[in-house]
């Protein structure tokens, strides 16, 4: 069974001593409480450990930026950054003023307990809180249903899905041509569609990774500003999908 990873976001305008602290007393409880001891801590490079050495500890912060790992009080932490990639990881992940890459990264690593996410400023994060409707941390209020504006273009994504080989996104070529598509068609057809909102109801609901959601979402926006795709030379969906698709909403 696939792990239900819960995730949190810290709200601040600008890095803070008492969010830090308030993130890395989080981590070491969910690692004093995960099965293997542990914790991964996600920053953009090393060097913004410098930064961060008065709530972390100028020494731990020294022996994780030399051996990206240190032995805690709660257990072994360990460092990921955009150059240090993981594939999976089984326990909590602190990540500390993210980029969407490293964030992406984070959210393609198998196995994930909990992620909380301190951002530089929420805005940059903004499109991540909403991909997952993400509760700021100590919020235990129920968020409403997460809905996709447009049924037709959900429609429509669910077919793309369910027709290219998920595995490996749409680097086949044929995988490729039937998004281009799939896309001109509900533009031509008049359907509303934002490249930011299908990564996210890719991700969050159709189980793509986030760097084959980013692909999509590339296509989407070079298509409504009306840039020439090159795809196969015959269309890979019936004309009239797109009245099919709005016809069984």
């Amino acid at each position: 069974m696939a792990v239900q990873t819960k995730r949190w976001f810290i709200n601040q305008e600008r890095p803070n001593p008492q969010s830090l602290q308030i993130a890395f007393s989080w981590l070491q409880r969910q690692m004093t409480t995960s099965p293997a001891h542990q914790g991964l801590l996600a920053v953009p490079v090393k060097k913004t450990l410098e930064n961060i050495k008065g709530a972390l500890g100028e020494e731990t912060a020294k022996q994780l930026q030399k051996n990206n790992t240190v032995q805690l009080k709660s257990g072994k932490l360990h460092l990921m950054t955009e150059s240090i990639r993981r594939s999976s990881w089984a326990g909590p992940v602190l990540v500390l003023y993210p980029p969407q890459r490293l964030l992406d990264s984070v959210d393609e690593l198998q196995s994930v307990s909990e992620i909380l996410v301190v951002p530089w400023s929420v805005p940059e994060v903004q499109p991540w809180i909403q991909m997952w409707d993400v509760y700021e941390l100590g919020d235990t209020s129920p968020h409403p249903p997460k809905t996709f504006l447009n049924p037709t273009v959900r429609a429509a994504l669910e077919s793309l899905t369910t027709r290219i080989n998920l595995s490996t996104g749409l680097s086949h070529p044929s995988d490729k041509a039937a998004a281009i598509d799939m896309f001109r068609l509900l533009h031509v057809a008049g359907e509303v569609f934002n490249p930011d909102e299908v990564k996210s109801w890719l991700v969050s609901e159709l189980g793509w990774r986030p760097q084959q959601a980013n692909e999509a979402a590339e296509i989407a926006q070079k298509v409504l500003s009306g840039r020439t795709l090159r795809a196969a030379n015959h269309p890979r969906w019936a004309a009239d999908i797109v009245r099919t698709y709005a016809k069984v909403i």
